[in-house]
């Protein structure tokens, strides 16, 4: 009968035994796998903000380079660049001039605002033109875009920065 009692109570203490250790493993497995979200979440925030920050790097870029202002080539006028670049398009779609001294201000301004190690492509648009009459940098296939600056008149600059 002692045997028996003594089994009884051996099983019931072995039984509440078991369900604390499967209690406290699973415990254990959510924390785990919160921890896990958790660390998944943090590091999605990181890339994106990144690439948030980017975007708006090359949108101020492309902004204070239609805002810049600059000089003819003999300094006699000075204007916003837009201006430049607008003359430019138009003369370049009529066949009376290049655009050679506006592409000279565009490289020198992009040479000193991007790193040493980035790639760019500006491009600039007259309505009805499917290829840009301004093409200047590299193409590159994936990169950040700004939003394209767009002028009465249907002119419109586009500027990419380029992943290395």
């Amino acid at each position: 009968m002692h045997n028996k009692t003594f089994k009884k109570n051996f099983y019931k203490k072995m039984k509440r035994k078991g369900q604390a250790e499967i209690f406290g493993l699973i415990i254990i497995v959510l924390l785990l796998l919160f921890s896990l979200l958790f660390f998944i979440k943090i590091k999605q925030e990181d890339t994106s903000s990144v690439t948030l920050r980017s975007n708006f790097r090359v949108n101020n870029l492309l902004n204070a380079v239609m805002k810049v202002t600059v000089s003819n080539v003999d300094g006699s006028i000075e204007a916003p660049m837009r201006d430049f670049l607008r003359r430019c398009l138009d003369n370049v779609n009529s066949n009376t001039d290049s655009c050679g001294h506006e592409e000279e201000l565009l490289q020198n301004i992009f040479g000193k605002t991007l790193r040493e190690n980035e790639k760019y492509k500006f491009e600039g648009f007259v309505s009805g033109e499917p290829t840009p009459l301004i093409d200047l940098g590299e193409g590159c296939e994936e990169g950040i875009s700004a939003s394209p600056a767009r002028f009465p008149g249907g002119y419109e600059f586009r500027l990419k920065i380029c992943y290395s």
